[in-house]
């Protein structure tokens, strides 16, 4: 097949052609990282130079473009628009941001801002003028989605608030990834779920309340890593069990005995029964690894996977490396989110489409990006922020095929001789705050720390509420004991101080389900709960029953009793 770049191909082969296993020094953190045969393989496939930074550093730089934790009300930024718009990105931002509505309705044109782009300066100087100019889209919420304004990235929401991703989800407050999942509140990743209420990777679960890595269960409470069971309470590593508390078996009326005499809608008993959960959690034999039906593959959260290597959260994925939360992703190194991709490399947010390379979010069916922002069902274009249903573009300017071959030959051998090329965009491109970030989760920084690497921070909002702002003091305990009247005003949080209101959705749910009204920020619960799943990061584990080492993600406080798949399934199964 003849070449479509033969310079940058010819300079890249260069590169590559005595490229063999070896450790190097990650020029962002200093530290010594392995380049693996695998990986290798990988940039010769790919067509990309070897990364100088190792894979710890890409991972930041990557969850720095998103943010799954924060909204903001702010201006729009179209002439004649006067209306507060909900935003992932604040007012004070370097681009202009549009309302959802306008950004999609095709009425601005985003050639308008492109340009030339000169090859012999850097390229990055050049993307961050185009980035400035072009307007970002306030939130990349599905326009398919209904009722759900207060949500972005995901698919097909409907009812869903204070929602970030998802797929197919109805009626859903406050979480992340809710997949197939209805009448829920409180939610980081759920498959099947309904009726359940602050829930960590279950699937197929009914009616369930403080649920953790655990299927097919009903009518239970405070559960971490059971299957198949029903009416249970407190419980570890459950299989096929009914009226179990705390593990320990009683008959269906000591069990329902015992259940009626807590009630959960007291903020005091919930608090102590929660308590008494964790302690026993901390103290039980258990699995923090979740790989159900995955071969060679090293990672948390894989299922039905096949050769993934240092990857989290995906399903029916082949041969991927350093990749995160997707579905069905194939030979992808270096991806974070999506759905179905394939063949990319060092990319956010591609949903579908194959052949990506350093992009951030593309929606529909795209084909071959390599450095974009914001693009929708477009091929082959470079250096884009903002287009769609176009092909052969550079920095927002149409060309021919000829040109945009000949031109993008030209631009990246100059970028791979810059040493430029292969790397992914500044952390300071990135439209949101770091601190809004999920970097700022798995990779935390204080607001000095951050302004001296030149990251974009953003001090929480101050909140425009007038009327009344309510304490723990003020508030029933139980919700039995709350008027109508809470609506009207705002509560003050014990953990930030940041006053937050109740819908009536909200408020609807705590009295049907039987639970307190929370103390605690929403924003501040969705981030605490990413704590159950070690914020996407994997780290080393010894097994406490062979002493073997175990890659994972580890949960909050779980550094004791911590079994390898082996010998919980000997012990435990």
């Amino acid at each position: 097949m003849i070449s479509k770049t033969p310079q940058f191909d010819k300079a890249l082969d260069e590169i590559l052609k005595d490229l063999k296993p070896q450790k190097r020094v990650c020029k962002q953190c200093g530290l010594d990282f392995q380049i693996e045969k695998e990986d290798v393989d990988f940039y010769e496939i790919l067509r990309v130079p070897p990364p100088t930074k190792c894979p710890s550093c890409r991972q930041r730089i990557r969850k720095a473009f998103i943010n799954y934790t924060t909204f903001f009300k702010r201006d729009c930024s179209v002439s004649g628009h006067k209306e507060k718009i909900i935003s992932q990105i604040p007012d004070n931002s370097p681009f202009p941001v549009y309302d959802f509505d306008y950004y999609w309705s095709g009425d601005w044109n985003p050639f308008s801002y492109g340009g030339d782009i000169k090859v012999n300066e850097r390229f990055f100087d050049q993307f961050r003028q185009l980035l400035n100019r072009v307007p970002q889209p306030a939130t990349t919420r599905d326009p398919m989605s209904i009722n759900s304004d207060y949500s972005s990235y995901g698919l097909q929401l409907k009812n869903c608030y204070y929602m970030f991703g998802g797929l197919y989800s109805e009626n859903v407050l406050y979480g992340n990834w809710p997949m197939r999942t209805r009448m829920t509140m409180e939610v980081l990743v759920s498959w099947d779920c309904e009726r359940c209420y602050e829930i960590v990777y279950p699937e197929h679960c009914y009616n369930c309340k403080f649920v953790y890595y655990s299927n097919g269960c009903l009518d239970s409470s405070f559960i971490y890593d059971c299957q198949n069971c029903r009416n249970c309470f407190g419980c570890v590593s459950l299989r096929n069990k009914n009226h179990h508390f705390f593990n320990q078996p009683l008959s269906k009326e000591e069990y329902e005995e015992r259940i009626k005499e807590i009630d959960l809608g007291d903020r005091e008993v919930l608090n102590y029964w929660k308590t008494k959960f964790l302690e026993f959690l901390a103290v039980s034999p258990k699995r923090i690894t979740f790989n159900p039906r995955s071969v060679n593959s090293i990672g948390n959260l894989l299922e039905d996977c096949r050769d993934c290597y240092k990857c989290f959260f995906i399903k029916k994925g082949q041969n991927n490396r350093y990749a995160e939360v997707n579905l069905g992703a194939k030979d992808c190194m270096d991806l974070l989110l999506g759905t179905n991709p394939s063949r990319c490399y060092e990319t956010v947010l591609p949903y579908s489409g194959s052949g990506h390379r350093f992009v951030l979010n593309c929606r529909g069916e795209c084909l071959d990006l390599e450095y974009t922002f914001n693009m929708r069902d477009c091929s082959n274009c470079f250096g884009c922020v903002g287009l769609r249903n176009k092909h052969f573009c550079i920095f927002n300017k149409q060309y021919t095929e000829d040109e945009y071959w000949s031109k993008v030959d030209e631009i990246k051998t100059a970028m791979l001789t810059r040493k430029e090329y292969g790397e992914y965009f500044p952390m300071s491109f990135s439209p949101f705050p770091y601190n809004a970030s999920m970097a700022q989760l798995a990779f935390p920084l204080t607001k000095e720390e951050g302004e001296k690497k030149g990251l974009w921070w953003q001090e929480p909002q101050v909140s425009d509420f007038i009327g009344k702002v309510i304490t723990k003091e003020q508030i029933p305990k139980n919700i039995k004991d709350v008027k109508d009247d809470i609506l009207e005003s705002a509560i003050r949080c014990e953990a930030t101080g940041r006053p937050f209101r109740i819908i009536k959705e909200e408020l609807d749910f705590y009295r049907r389900e039987g639970l307190p009204i929370p103390l605690i920020h929403p924003a501040a619960r969705l981030k605490d709960r990413f704590s159950w799943v070690g914020y996407f990061r994997i780290e080393k584990a010894i097994c406490a029953k062979c002493s073997k080492e175990i890659l994972s993600s580890l949960p909050r406080g779980m550094t004791n009793n911590i079994y390898c798949q082996e010998c919980f399934n000997k012990e435990l199964v």
